[in-house]
């Protein structure tokens, strides 16, 4: 990882534009070793799309994992679950 400051970086693409809510960044993890503690999960289940909002609005970090997620769609979409067989 490199030592950027992330919050400079989303200030220098948000203001010139005028975005008015923070930018979100998705990062996939293969390994459940890999996500660093301490991480905040929601207290119930919430939708990928809005938890995207959440973060977006609040400018917050937020775990998700594959029991946090309230629509089995955006758990399929991010490879995240199985999909149900129709058969």
């Amino acid at each position: 990882m490199n030592n950027k400051n992330y919050a400079e970086i989303a200030k220098a693409i948000s203001e010139p534009i005028g975005l008015t809510k923070h930018l979100v960044a998705v990062k996939l993890f293969d390994d459940l070793k890999e996500v660093p503690e301490g991480l905040p999960r929601p207290e119930s289940k919430i939708y990928y799309c809005g938890a995207v909002g959440k973060v977006m609005r609040e400018g917050k970090t937020l775990l998700l994992l594959a029991e946090d997620h309230g629509c089995d769609r955006g758990a399929y979409t991010l490879c995240l679950k199985n999909p149900r067989s129709p058969f």
